[in-house]
């Protein structure tokens, strides 16, 4: 259990006053405070300065709150993992891009079910900061999104090699082609998605190092909604550049045609990311 002393500390922290800390823990004024001057003592610091009637951290303070609040997370997390093993010995949280989760998870999922029976997933969609986080606070225990290099302070495995490229229709005058210049795209329409993905991010490097920007191309469409940019560019509407996984199906069946961009690098790994 949290020490209980750390326990009061977040509550005066949060409240900035004793007394409704107090209140909130249902314990005496002199308790609180006490609390407080046990901690002080134990680590030799000074833990708050009065501000009129309020209570200010110091910095040692903010270091003690910091720690106090890590091992709060901890221990629900702790709480919550044990109530799931009495339920179930075998249980994984695993949060993954919208991308993924459409076109890539399930088939991993349906794989991996079906070789262990007995375990049961939790699955979160969203993008890679906010996963990152949850990951970082004990949510989740696996993360799966596309990244150039393993993200720092996580262990990662690579599944496997994500590429982008421009996709147009086969009725797209480029549709013969097997690669396009960065000069040609500005004379295309130009469909974009997921700005702040790690391919977009490879996509604008890739421009810079050839002196151009997305600013100066011509982008008549932003969306996060795959399958909208799908549309768009099947019906001849503009060019996008994408993520190949998403557009298998469509590229089998001849509705789509990838274009890689010559002298361009730009692919990263799918990969699944730990503490």
């Amino acid at each position: 259990m949290l020490d209980t002393r750390l326990k009061t500390l977040l509550y005066v922290a949060q409240t900035k006053n004793f007394t409704h800390a107090a209140e909130l823990l249902h314990l005496t004024q002199p308790a609180i405070s006490n609390h407080i001057k046990q901690l002080a003592i134990d680590y030799d610091i000074k833990i708050f300065d009065k501000c009129g009637k309020s209570l200010q951290l110091t910095k040692s303070g903010e270091l003690i709150v910091q720690y106090a609040r890590e091992l709060d997370k901890m221990e629900n997390c702790l709480v919550s993992d044990i109530q799931k093993l009495k339920k179930d010995p075998k249980h994984f949280s695993i949060g993954v891009t919208s991308t993924l989760a459409e076109y890539l998870l399930p088939k991993i999922m349906m794989i991996y079910c079906k070789r262990h029976p007995n375990v049961t997933l939790d699955v979160t969609c969203s993008d890679r900061k906010t996963l990152f986080n949850k990951l970082n606070d004990y949510v989740l225990d696996w993360v799966l999104v596309n990244q150039h290099e393993s993200n720092d302070g996580y262990s990662s495995t690579s599944l496997c090699k994500d590429e982008s490229f421009i996709m147009v229709s086969s009725e797209h005058k480029l549709a013969r082609e097997k690669t396009v210049d960065f000069e040609k795209l500005q004379n295309e329409k130009i469909i974009l998605c997921y700005k702040n993905s790690e391919a977009m991010e490879m996509f604008e490097d890739e421009l810079t190092k050839n002196s151009l920007s997305i600013n100066y191309l011509n982008v008549i469409l932003e969306t996060n909604n795959i399958k909208i940019i799908k549309e768009f560019v099947q019906a001849n509407m503009g060019v996008a550049f994408i993520q190949k996984v998403t557009c298998l199906q469509e590229i089998k069946e001849g509705k789509l045609v990838a274009l890689s961009v010559r002298n361009a690098n730009i692919s990263c790994h799918i990969r699944i990311s730990y503490r």
